[in-house]
């Protein structure tokens, strides 16, 4: 017998709404602290990384670290727009992302995890809700 698979991606609309807030804050947070009656040398050490003393210099690590995650994070929602993948269909069963519990916070990371398998004899009634998503009763 073939395998058939369908699969049911998110709208890109969502990780693209995201990616791009995540880029303007990582390049206003970059080139926020740009003076122009400033050399372009004290420009530079305030984007990039502080020459001025030893904790400066520590602090605009960290600080350059914090640019790139969200120039990163915003860049790779970016990226990958089109392919969070939120169920899938086989001959097997029915593949599908969990909402997490607990607060909106842990819900923003729900796309990063595996897909929860679930086999069609386990399955006993399956609806859709057009608010919530999926859900259903299983063994």
């Amino acid at each position: 017998m073939e395998q058939e698979t369908k699969s049911y991606y998110l709208p890109p609309w969502r990780s693209i709404t995201i990616g791009v807030i995540l880029m303007i804050i990582g390049l206003g947070i970059t080139f926020g602290g740009i003076d122009l009656d400033r050399s372009l040398w004290e420009n530079l050490q305030r984007v990039f990384i502080s020459f001025e003393g030893v904790f400066e210099f520590f602090t605009s690590i960290l600080f350059l670290l914090f640019k790139a995650g969200f120039l990163a994070g915003g860049y790779l929602y970016l990226k990958y727009a089109d392919g969070v993948e939120r169920a899938k269909l086989d001959n097997e069963g029915f593949y599908y992302r969990e909402i997490p519990k607990g607060s909106k916070y842990s819900k923003v990371a729900m796309d990063t995890g595996s897909l929860t398998f679930r086999p069609y004899s386990d399955i006993r009634d399956i609806t859709y809700k057009k608010v919530f998503g999926w859900a259903g009763n299983y063994v």
